[in-house]
């Protein structure tokens, strides 16, 4: 971006720079990051390509010389179908980046004859005290993890801010493996969804999750439709749609 910024007059109108997955997190929110961006992104010939709507606005608030553009991320995570009654299963949960786990212990001590497992890393700080309907793990492979996921008979995706390129990945897994799944509805994610294929909460609020949770234990049936929907949303998504989109990007077709 530095490169095409500061030589794109010699280069002319004849180069073009296109960036795919282009992220900072919270570093956004720092103003001096923000003066550094206006000035990379002062481009006629510079292309983003955003996995978010949010980060979208963001960067268009930043600039109105370069092309933003949606693409999603994408995944061919194989389809794993597991019929876990919701009673025999656990509430499950993992990752690393931007996850609200303080949020879903909370959600754990209010819901105390349900089973919990959350799958994060050793860097996931305030894990430390469970209570006894929590079983954490570390740092597991990606095999263990994907067998972990097919015991549970729910998924949750807690997120802690609406920020670029996190929850993706647990989104399409859960959906692929024909998972009832709770979401924080942010723009990162809540486009994988519609009313049917998973349940939004609110961001941040206890009360709004719980609800959530509780909608999908109310109804088995509904709950294993709603995971078949997921499947059936996440089929938008492999790799070769996310290709496809790229293409008709760069090859202007």
């Amino acid at each position: 971006m530095l490169f095409a910024r500061l030589f794109g007059k010699i280069l002319g109108d004849n180069h073009h720079l296109y960036l795919y997955n282009f992220y900072i997190h919270s570093l956004g929110k720092n103003k001096y990051v923000q003066m550094v961006l206006r000035f990379l992104m002062n481009n006629d010939n510079l292309t983003l390509m955003a996995q978010t709507p949010g980060e979208i606005d963001f960067y268009r608030r930043l600039s109105k010389r370069i092309n933003i553009l949606f693409v999603p991320y994408c995944s061919d995570v194989k389809e794993q179908h597991t019929d876990v009654k919701l009673d025999d299963g656990y509430i499950f949960t993992g990752g690393y980046t931007n996850r609200d786990y303080s949020l879903m212990l909370q959600l754990a001590k209010r819901m105390p004859k349900r089973r919990f497992l959350f799958v994060a890393s050793k860097l996931n700080k305030g894990l430390n005290s469970l209570p006894s309907n929590v079983e954490l793990k570390r740092d597991v492979s990606p095999q263990e993890f994907g067998k972990l996921m097919e015991g549970a008979s729910i998924v949750v995706v807690p997120l802690k801010e609406d920020v670029g390129s996190s929850g993706q990945m647990l989104c399409i897994q859960s959906m692929r493996y024909h998972k009832p799944i709770v979401y924080t509805d942010v723009s990162s994610i809540n486009y994988y969804f519609t009313e049917t294929s998973g349940i939004p909460y609110e961001i941040g609020s206890l009360d709004s999750l719980q609800k959530a949770v509780s909608t999908l234990y109310a109804d088995e049936e509904s709950a294993r439709k709603m995971g078949d929907n997921a499947y059936n949303e996440s089929l938008k998504y492999t790799s070769a749609r996310g290709l496809e989109m790229i293409d008709k990007i760069v090859l202007g077709y």
